[in-house]
């Protein structure tokens, strides 16, 4: 687990790679969910998934550092 947290630490600062990891959770998951449900479901599916990924990262982050 240590060498994941490490990984993940060396791809970028934290700030920057959660405001990666939001932006791209949200458009895998918001742009399919706009073209089926609509401009709304894009809103709260595409929030919801990079909400859900950043806070996994943060976990990964501060829950396995040392």
């Amino acid at each position: 687990m240590n060498r994941l947290v490490q990984t993940a630490i060396a791809v970028g600062h934290p700030p920057l790679t959660i405001t990666i990891l939001f932006i791209v959770a949200y458009l895998v998951v918001g742009i399919p969910a706009h073209l089926l449900y609509g401009p709304g479901a894009r809103d709260y599916f595409g929030t919801i998934a990079g909400v859900a990924v950043s806070l996994a990262y943060l976990t990964l982050i501060l829950g396995f550092t040392p």
